[in-house]
């Protein structure tokens, strides 16, 4: 009788053992898998965040292209010879001479 509960002792003692080492092994592979899980996740952040920065980089460039136009068409009507030639031919403006000036600044008082 002292045999049969040893062994069966011990047959627990197996399968116990045995129980910890596949526990400790299913651990193994579900850390691992996880480990993977965020290698990937980090990995298509990555991508997305460089992808975003390709599309910033390229919206930048177009704004300070427009910049660059803009500024050489505020340079452009800034001169006095495109002022007069805007005020004589769009808002139909015609040049007066100083004698004219006087006259009616006489007819006004």
């Amino acid at each position: 009788m002292v045999k049969h509960s040893n062994l069966c002792f011990t047959v627990g003692i197996m399968k116990v053992s045995v129980m910890k080492k596949i526990s400790a092994v299913v651990l193994f592979f579900c850390f691992h898998a996880l480990l993977i899980f965020f290698q990937v996740h980090k990995q298509s952040h990555y991508l997305k965040l460089s992808y975003d920065i390709q599309k910033l980089q390229t919206q930048h460039a177009q704004l300070t292209q427009q910049k660059s136009h803009l500024l050489y068409t505020l340079h452009t009507y800034q001169q006095p010879r495109q002022i007069q030639a805007i005020a004589e031919k769009k808002l139909f403006m015609k040049s007066i001479e100083l004698k004219d000036v006087k006259k009616s600044y006489e007819t006004t008082t």
